[in-house]
C-alpha cells in the first residue's frame, strides 16, 4: 500500500506540471527560468520554502538531533530566523537590479553592471562546482526514503528515475513546474512533520512533557547546548549561525525565485511570513526525541524518523510521508539543474555563441539540465563519497558571492576587478582552511574565508579604476 500511494502522489505531481506547462510559451529563456517576473507572493513562498527546507529538514534535523542533541537544533533554527530579516532588506534591492538588467540567473546579476563575461564566467564554475555536492545530498536523502516502502528497489534504478523526473519538472514548464510542485511538495512535507510529532506525542505517556522527561533522564546532556561539535567554543558557534544566515539567500537558485517575483513588494512580504513555517520544529523535536528514547544506538541516525514512523501508521500513511520526502530531493534537484542549465545558457554560450538566436537559449537550457542531472547520477553511483564529503563546503562555496553582491547593490565604487578577484580569493580560502584544518581565532571556515574575500575586494577596487559605465548603472538602481 506505501509503494501505491507513493507512486500515484508522483504521478500526480507530473500531472501539475502538464497544467503549469498550459497557455505559456515554454520557447522564451525568461518564461522558463523566471515566469517572465510574474509570480505573486503564493508561488513565491512555496517555491522559496521548497528550497529553505528540504531533506534536511525532514530527515537531516531529526538525525541530527538525534545523534547530537539540541545543539544543531539551535543552530538550524538560529541561522534561518537571522537570514529572513537579512533578506527582508537585500532581496527587494536584489529583485529591483535584476528587473533593470533583465536579469534571469546569478551570472546575469554580476555580468550587467560592469559588462564583464569574464566576471559571469567565474560565477558560472563557483555555482556548478558548489551545486553538484547539493545534488548529492538530494540522492543520498532519497535512498533512505525508498529503503522504507516495502519493496527492494534498486538503488541505481531509483537515482536514475528521480533525475528523470526532476528533469520533467522543469524541462517542460520551467519554474512555473517547480512553483506547482513545490505546493504539493510542501503540503505533504508538512503534513508528514505534524504526523511524526503527534505520533510521539500519542505513543509516550505523558505526551510532550514525557518525551522530554525521559530525554532529560536518559540523556541529559542532550537537552543542552554544550555537546560537541557546534559548541567547541562560543567563537565558533555564534559565527557558524551568522555565516549560513549570510549565505541563505546566495544560493543560485534562490536568485531565480526572487527575480520571478511580480514586486519588490512581494519579495519584501515573502520575508515576513516564511518564520511562521518554523512552527513545525515543535513537531520535528518532539519526533526526534521520541526515537531518541524509544529506539537508541541506530546504526544511523538519519533513519530516525521514517524508523518513526514506518512503526507507528498504516501503510498508506507512510505513502504519504515517504512521498512528501521524494518529492522535496527530487524538485530540489530540479531547481538545481534548471539554475545550472540557465548560468550556462545565458553566461557561457553567449560567449561562445554571442550571434545565437533567442530561442535557441532555451534549447541550451534543457540541454545543461539534462545534462547536469546525467552528471550528477554518474557520480553519486560511481564516486558517492568523493562529494558527500564536500556537502559542508557547499555553504562556504556559495556565500562567498555575498560581498560581490552588496558591492554591486550598494557600493557605487565597485569594479569587477575588486568582486572577481574577491570571489577567487575566497574560494581558495575555502579549500585551503579545509584542507589544513586550522582556522584562525576559531571562527567557521567559511567565514574567515568571507573575511578574506571582503578584504581582497576592497583592497583591488582601491588600486584599480571604476568605469564610469558602472557608476550611471548603479545610479540607475538608486533611482530607478
Amino acid at each position: 500500500m506505501a509503494l501505491f500511494v507513493f507512486l500515484c502522489i508522483i504521478a500526480f505531481s507530473l500531472y501539475l506540471v502538464v497544467l503549469a506547462k498550459r497557455g505559456v510559451a515554454t520557447d522564451d529563456i525568461h518564461e522558463i527560468l523566471v515566469a517572465k517576473r510574474g509570480f505573486g507572493a503564493f508561488l513565491i513562498f512555496f517555491i522559496t520554502v521548497g528550497e529553505i527546507y528540504g531533506i534536511g529538514t525532514l530527515i537531516g534535523v531529526p538525525g541530527a538531533v538525534y545523534a547530537k542533541g539540541s545543539s544543531y537544533l539551535v543552530w538550524f533554527i538560529g541561522y534561518i530566523l537571522l537570514a529572513y530579516p537579512f533578506g527582508y532588506f537585500l532581496n527587494p534591492r536584489i529583485w529591483r537590479l535584476g528587473k533593470i538588467a533583465n536579469s534571469a540567473t546569478i551570472g546575469d546579476f554580476f555580468q550587467w553592471r560592469f559588462e564583464s563575461k569574464g566576471l559571469a564566467l567565474i560565477v558560472t564554475v563557483v555555482s556548478i562546482l558548489f551545486l553538484l555536492p547539493w545534488a548529492q545530498m538530494q540522492f543520498a536523502g532519497l535512498s533512505i526514503i525508498i529503503r522504507y516502502l516495502g519493496v527492494e528497489i534498486n538503488n541505481t534504478f531509483a537515482v536514475v528515475v528521480a533525475s528523470i523526473v526532476a528533469f520533467l519538472y522543469v524541462g517542460l514548464a520551467g519554474v512555473r513546474g517547480s512553483a506547482y510542485v513545490a505546493i504539493l511538495k510542501d503540503s505533504l512535507m508538512v503534513l508528514a512533520i505534524i504526523i511524526g510529532g503527534v505520533v510521539a506525542a500519542i505513543n509516550m505517556p505523558g505526551g510532550l512533557e514525557g518525551i522530554f522527561r525521559e530525554a532529560f533522564e536518559k540523556f541529559p546532556t542532550y537537552l543542552t547546548v554544550e555537546t560537541e561539535p557546534l559548541s567547541k567554543n562560543v567563537n565558533f558557534l555564534i559565527s557558524t549561525i551568522v555565516f549560513q544566515s549570510l549565505g541563505l539567500y546566495m544560493f543560485p537558485f534562490i536568485f531565480q525565485y526572487i527575480f520571478a517575483a511580480g514586486s519588490e513588494r512581494v519579495v519584501r512580504h515573502n520575508a515576513c511570513i516564511m518564520p511562521l513555517y518554523m512552527c513545525m520544529y515543535v513537531f520535528l523535536t518532539a519526533a526526534a526525541f521520541y526515537c531518541l528514547v524509544t529506539v537508541p544506538g541506530l546504526k544511523n541516525p538519519d533513519d530516525a524518523y521514517m524508523g518513526m514512523i514506518v512503526k507507528n501508521v498504516p501503510g498508506w500513511v507512510v505513502g504519504v510521508c515517504a512521498a512528501g520526502g521524494a518529492l522535496t530531493c527530487m524538485l530540489v534537484l530540479a531547481d538545481i539543474s534548471l539554475s545550472v542549465g540557465g548560468i550556462v545558457s545565458r553566461n557561457v554560450i553567449s560567449l561562445i555563441k554571442p550571434d545565437a538566436r533567442p530561442e535557441s537559449a532555451v534549447v541550451w537550457a534543457r540541454s545543461f539540465i539534462a545534462i547536469f542531472l546525467t552528471v550528477s547520477v554518474l557520480l553519486m553511483l560511481y564516486f558517492p563519497h568523493l562529494l558527500l564529503g564536500l556537502i559542508n563546503v557547499t555553504y562556504f562555496g556559495v556565500t562567498q558571492f555575498l560581498p560581490g553582491v552588496i558591492a554591486i547593490v550598494f557600493w557605487k565604487q565597485a569594479n569587477k576587478w575588486g568582486i572577481g578577484a574577491g570571489l577567487v580569493a575566497g574560494i581558495a580560502s575555502v579549500f585551503l582552511f579545509n584542507m589544513v584544518k586550522i582556522v584562525p581565532f576559531g571562527l567557521n571556515k567559511g567565514m574567515f574565508a568571507l573575511l578574506v574575500n571582503v578584504v581582497v575586494m576592497v583592497a583591488i577596487t582601491y588600486m584599480t579604476s571604476t568605469d564610469k559605465k558602472s557608476v550611471e548603472k548603479w545610479n540607475l538602481t538608486v533611482n530607478p
